[in-house]
């Protein structure tokens, strides 16, 4: 499936959107932010949050097989948080390997 549209409106890295009803579902059962990060949280759900990351083996479903949620509302600031957080644990704790500087090929020895 190829997304059309500009980077703003399409999802990353192969992320599929959710459909419109089933999002407007899950934020109506779940209207304030199930994360409630302190200090962050502005508490009206506006998002859809996988509590179980599609990367790890998570669905689009609303519910897990035992019952639990697996879609749950989320405000922008908390989602945008703990999406960051996520993200630096799977690059390995946010680490980055600095490449040595290159001297400027201008530059006479």
């Amino acid at each position: 499936m190829v997304w059309t549209g500009d980077r703003r409106t399409r999802p990353r890295n192969g992320a599929r959107r959710l459909p419109e009803k089933q999002r407007q579902r899950i934020l109506k059962r779940y209207p304030t932010c199930m994360l409630a990060v302190p200090g962050r949280c502005t508490v009206t759900s506006t998002e859809v949050h996988h509590v179980v990351d599609a990367a790890d083996g998570g669905s689009d479903n609303d519910f897990n097989d035992d019952g639990t949620p697996q879609l749950v509302g989320v405000c922008h600031e908390c989602h945008k948080h703990v999406s960051a957080k996520t993200s630096a644990a799977r690059r390995g704790g946010g680490t980055r390997v600095m490449r040595e500087k290159e001297r400027h090929p201008g530059v006479l020895p």
